[in-house]
């Protein structure tokens, strides 16, 4: 039976609602109009998501800018078409309409944690900058015994992470959490 993709903003939507739960710059484009309707359209997505008891996998990677946002989408929608299963990441999803406006950084985090609480999975793909938070969420999936994948566009960066990386001596040996680093050897990732 093939799963409906879950929904989403498109980058541009995703990117202006990740500026203004950051404070980050709003771009000239975005009136009070298009902000209104991004954000009620945001809420509505949102409210899908949290009501969604489990999804395959948890996209990991790192969005600033308008074009991390377009390649995590391009990601995602690639995977659930090709191999049918749920997709999600936090990228443009906002938060709740009751979240106080200084606490919004606090709510997407508690919005993070529950989403990878829910996966089964997490694949973790490049970004021009990784976070720390990134790597926080896949020891944390890794230590929850769940399937981790970690995607570098560098070899040098994989060879990092596996051999003397933190994560990677997560656990006691016999408890095996680990997690597989892999290099993307092609200029397109799909």
């Amino acid at each position: 039976m093939r799963k409906m993709p879950l929904p989403r903003l498109k980058p541009e939507a995703a990117f202006l609602v990740n500026q203004i739960d950051t404070k980050g710059k709003i771009p000239e484009w975005a009136t009070e109009k298009i902000i209104q309707k991004t954000k009620k359209e945001s809420y509505k997505i949102l409210d899908k998501y949290l009501a969604q008891r489990s999804f395959d996998l948890y996209l990991a990677t790192s969005l600033r800018e308008l074009d991390d946002f377009t390649k995590a989408e391009k990601f995602a929608s690639h995977i659930e078409q090709n191999l049918n299963i749920s997709v999600v990441y936090t990228g443009g999803l906002g938060v709740t309409k009751e979240t106080p406006e200084y606490d919004a950084a606090e709510a997407k985090g508690d919005m993070e944690r529950l989403f990878l609480e829910r996966s089964q999975s997490l694949l973790m793909i490049a970004a021009d900058k990784f976070t720390v938070g990134k790597y926080f969420e896949a020891a944390t999936m890794a230590l929850s015994g769940k399937p981790v994948v970690l995607l570098f566009d560098d070899e040098n960066q994989a060879n990092i992470i596996k051999v003397r990386h933190p994560l990677k001596t997560l656990g006691a040996v016999e408890e095996s959490y680990g997690f597989h680093a892999l290099v993307n050897n092609q200029d397109d990732p799909l």
